[in-house]
């Protein structure tokens, strides 16, 4: 009796045999459950070329984000809209790239990051001055992008590439 209560166990440990049934099925179907989630999802062809542009298109906004910028005075709040608009495309734009499931989490944290650190920075110049509601601005972009990446409109740039030589 004791030796195979030490089998068992040893089973179980190392799965060697079908020990518990319900438990090993169960994960199989969470496997099974996660492998199709990336299923249909492809790899870009030109996916080194499409990150060089994310790369450019985040020096540009630091560089923008940190110059001297007169704003015109036509829309109320236009600046803000411009931050949403500008981090939301940021975000869905690396969220395109990067297609797996923790990017849907890590990219629009680390999109965030970047318009905390830029308005920090700003607050350094003299010509600039940080503001919690342009990083609230950003926030709600990025959780935006990250809410439209659960739609085809993730799918854009593969589109793109069935069109490219």
């Amino acid at each position: 009796m004791r030796l195979s209560k030490r089998f068992a166990r040893l089973c179980l440990i190392f799965d060697f045999a079908n020990v518990h049934d319900e438990r090993r099925g169960n994960q199989l179907l969470k496997q099974q459950r996660f492998i199709h989630l990336f299923a249909n999802m492809q790899t870009l062809r030109y996916h080194r070329f499409w990150l060089l542009i994310g790369l450019l298109l985040v020096i540009g906004t630091f560089i923008t984000s940190l110059m001297p910028l007169q704003m015109g005075h036509g829309v109320p709040h236009q600046d803000k809209l411009l931050h949403m608009a500008g981090y939301g495309m940021l975000t869905l734009w690396f969220l395109q790239i990067v297609r797996n499931q923790s990017a849907l989490v890590l990219i629009p944290l680390a999109m965030v990051t970047l318009g905390i650190t830029i308005e920090v920075l700003q607050g350094f110049t003299n010509y600039r001055y940080p503001d919690r509601t342009d990083a609230l601005a950003n926030t709600l972009g990025c959780i935006g992008a990250a809410l439209l990446a659960l739609t085809p409109l993730r799918d854009t740039l593969l589109k793109l590439e069935r069109y490219l030589p």
